[in-house]
């Protein structure tokens, strides 16, 4: 219900010209992100792994990429092995993210 929520917050402010930027790494955060690229909302992804040499988004988010509507950045180098995002991680996207929206950038 909270989410839900959280959602149409967010979804309307989108609609009147916000870009939603996330991490996108509880579900809720997911829910949102899928909701705005379905709307076609703009909207910055920030990954704990970065992108190797010949990196293609998946489907969805590459059409958003070509259509200008998403950004995706990552904070860190790529790596090829299979990791658990670490909590501290998850607070430094976080940080960025708060980062990214505020007004000083």
């Amino acid at each position: 219900e909270e989410i839900a929520l959280q959602e149409d917050t967010l979804l309307a402010a989108a609609r009147h010209g916000a870009v939603l930027i996330s991490p996108c790494i509880s579900l809720g955060e997911k829910r949102i992100a899928r909701a705005a690229l379905e709307a076609g909302f703009p909207l910055v992804v920030l990954l704990e792994n970065g992108f190797p040499e010949f990196y293609k988004p998946p489907a969805q988010y590459f059409s958003a990429c070509e259509n200008g509507s998403l950004l995706m950045l990552a904070p860190w180098p790529y790596h090829s092995e299979k990791r658990m995002i670490s909590r501290e991680q998850c607070l430094a996207l976080n940080t960025f993210a708060r980062q990214l929206s505020s007004e000083e950038c």
